[in-house]
């Protein structure tokens, strides 16, 4: 966060976790809306037909974080193992990698998957044309082991663990961890609702990885495909267990293994160059409706906190760009002033003067100044989000803004670093949320809610008892009236 505006935050931090959004903004047109001339050596009149041309849907992005699209092709246009390389209106070759994606009876290409590395990206039209792809600057990397996987797109190098409860063991900028213990979260309830005795219990569940495949190795993109299902988490276990030991069984009686449940499929995309990794989460329900209800589900990462708390900062985007950013420890709004280059810093997330250079009235009574841990962003409708804190548990939430549709990134760190994170299409993906906790401690955690667990729980129950309609002319009936 060191010299960075509130401004410049907004703009590539909200790109770059929200890098998926860039995905499908390519358009390919055979031929169509083709100027002539648009291209070197190309002549007057509609494109060659071994070209597409390439356009942004909605204009070219600020800061490109990679981009993925398809391109279809006519019968017998294309052998199978056509490379395919991308050329910008002046000429110049942009890095791309391509693969196939389907064929015609014949053989030959229909569909093709294409993506683009990070840099000054392409310019407002492009053209892909068969021919020899240029390679990146910094090509990504792959390397295997039976312990690990190293994957270097060439800024941030991810160690990811073939097997366990860990997605990610580490993030690395410059040898410097930046987060680590990447892991899947699952709240399970067995009730949608509050009982006459009180509320439903709930249960934490964690990812189990049973598969990883890595499906592709760049150089410009790499893909990583995450398989397994979610088990009681290793506190609920240690309970059980506890509460068995207890137990007048006979020794001879097994105890039940820790239940598992609700199947997942994680990939990870990686591009060259990029600060950015997206993640496409996908569970299979395999529950039963009337008992296994989801009351949260999230990705929850460990984030080292270095700075001196002062020098922490959280930061949420809400509604149309706004930003909500307060440090974890606010030395400005105090009845004592600890001197313009103080503040200025702060507000700025950059780091604060010495403590010798402050004014001595808020330097000496530090202590006294209270530090908020914990900041969530929660939407649970669309209609309205909140932002609140907290000291640490035990202890109330503040509300601290408000608004009807957040943006959906965050950022925990310091000047030393951090991380920024978010979740596509925030708002309308209610109830979503965001949570930081234990920033004010040696490390911070954070969770990205896919279902919010302030929120009512997932109920996939019908929403009728069927109605009578045991027969085919009772529900033609029914169709007919409603």
């Amino acid at each position: 966060m060191s010299h960075v505006t509130r401004r410049q935050f907004v703009r590539t931090a909200t790109l770059a976790a929200a890098a998926t959004q860039l995905a499908g903004s390519l358009r390919a047109a055979n031929g169509a809306g083709s100027s002539p001339g648009a291209f070197p050596g190309v002549p007057a009149g509609p494109l060659p037909t071994d070209r597409v041309e390439l356009r942004w849907l909605e204009g070219k992005p600020a800061c490109l974080a990679g981009a993925t699209w398809g391109t279809a092709w006519p019968r017998g246009r294309h052998p199978l193992n056509t490379p395919f390389a991308l050329r910008t209106r002046t000429g110049e070759s942009v890095p791309v990698q391509s693969w196939p994606l389907a064929t015609w009876p014949d053989g030959s290409l229909k569909w093709t998957g294409h993506a683009l590395a990070v840099g000054p990206g392409v310019a407002d039209a492009s053209a892909l044309v068969p021919g020899t792809p240029t390679v990146p600057a910094t090509s990504l990397t792959v390397v295997e082991s039976a312990e690990t996987i190293e994957i270097d797109p060439g800024v941030i190098r991810y160690r990811l663990t073939p097997r366990g409860a860990t997605l990610f063991a580490a993030l690395l900028r410059d040898g410097r961890e930046i987060a680590r213990d990447g892991r899947l979260i699952c709240l399970r309830q067995d009730g949608p609702e509050l009982t006459a005795g009180g509320i439903a219990q709930r249960e934490e569940f964690v990812g189990e990885l049973a598969t990883v495949t890595v499906e592709q190795r760049g150089p410009v993109r790499a893909v990583v495909k995450l398989e397994g299902r979610h088990r009681l988490s290793p506190g609920v276990r240690a309970a059980v267990s506890a509460e068995a030991s207890k137990s007048p069984r006979g020794a001879d009686e097994t105890i039940a293994a820790p239940r598992q449940w609700l199947p997942f499929v994680v990939r990870l995309y990686f591009y060259a160059g990029s600060e950015a990794v997206r993640l496409m989460h996908t569970i299979i329900y395999d529950g039963d409706e009337q008992h296994d209800f989801i009351a949260g589900l999230g990705v929850r990462f460990t984030v080292p906190m270095r700075d001196p708390l002062y020098d922490r900062h959280v930061r949420f985007v809400g509604q149309d760009g706004g930003l909500w950013a307060e440090a974890v420890q606010n030395v400005t709004g105090l009845r004592r002033d600890p001197g313009a280059a103080v503040r200025a810093a702060q507000l700025a997330g950059r780091a604060c003067p010495p403590l010798a250079e402050w004014d001595r009235s808020v330097s000496d009574g530090l202590q006294y100044v209270p530090v908020w841990s914990d900041s969530t962003l929660t939407q649970l409708s669309a209609d309205g989000f909140e932002v609140r804190k907290r000291t640490k548990p035990g202890f109330t939430w503040i509300k601290a803004g408000s608004g009807q549709r957040a943006g959906g990134t965050g950022y925990v760190g310091g000047p030393s670093g951090g991380l920024a994170f978010g979740l596509r299409n925030f708002w309308e993906s209610y109830p979503a949320q965001l949570a930081i906790h234990g920033a004010g401690g040696e490390a911070a955690e954070v969770t990205v809610w896919l279902w919010s667990p302030e929120a009512a729980p997932m109920d996939l129950r019908g929403y009728h008892d069927g109605m009578g309609e045991d027969t085919y002319a009772k529900q033609v009936a029914a169709m007919n009236v409603t």
